[in-house]
């Protein structure tokens, strides 16, 4: 299910490259650089999420987005030792696009963050004599851990004047972490209701509203 689900959504993104404007034909907006607002509300992943906006003709547009953040709100122990976020994203409008009027448009995205925590975590090991029972121990240091998400995203967007936009989405989709357990030393993650537990590294479906405003270029 997975290879299947980032199998379609790399043909939605990488397909439509074939059509690439004609610059002496297409006339339309070419650029636009826009700030989803919507990121720096989320508690867990407070984020400022950075983007382009690159039509390649007036239906189909790429969208390269790059995030950072510095705190955790959720969660106040747990400090930030490394973070990146990298997005790309594939938009259909349904219509030819037009400055003068809503644009309604669906999509696809790949998101990959990389996030190092430093925090103090009670791990648990099972007995190596006995498989019955478990023994505990504190650990106390930095944790890297890797994130994709693959989403589909439906949403709308329109021009203030010539140069201002506003825009908004729903994405929905499916996140997979991966976690080098030698950090740990093999063992497992065994409090509830921390940054990071066993039951949110594995497979989950997701989703995320986001509210753009952005600039257009030329």
């Amino acid at each position: 299910m997975k290879k299947l689900l980032f199998t379609i959504v790399l043909i939605l993104l990488t397909g439509p490259l074939k059509a690439q404007y004609d610059s002496s034909v297409y006339t339309g907006p070419r650029l636009s650089i826009q700030l989803d607002l919507m990121q720096l509300f989320n508690p867990e992943d407070p984020s400022w999420m950075l983007s382009s906006e690159i039509f390649l003709n007036k239906r189909f547009s790429l969208i390269p987005e790059v995030g950072f953040f510095t705190t955790i709100r959720a969660y106040e122990p747990v400090e930030v030792s490394a973070y990146i976020k990298l997005q790309q994203g594939l938009r259909y409008y349904v219509e030819d696009f037009n400055t003068d009027k809503l644009n309604i448009y669906f999509g696809a995205n790949f998101q990959y963050r990389n996030l190092t925590i430093r925090d103090t975590y009670i791990l648990g090991f099972e007995c190596e004599e006995f498989g019955s029972c478990v023994h505990y121990r504190n650990y106390e240091g930095e944790i890297a851990t890797n994130r994709m998400v693959a989403s589909f995203e439906a949403g709308g967007e329109f021009m203030i004047g010539p140069r201002a936009i506003l825009g908004w989405s729903a994405m929905i989709g499916r996140q997979y972490y991966s976690l080098d357990r030698a950090q740990l030393f093999g063992g497992k993650l065994v409090e509830p209701d921390r940054f990071l537990t066993e039951s949110k590294l594995s497979e989950e479906l997701t989703g995320r509203i986001t509210f753009r405003v952005g600039y257009l270029i030329f």
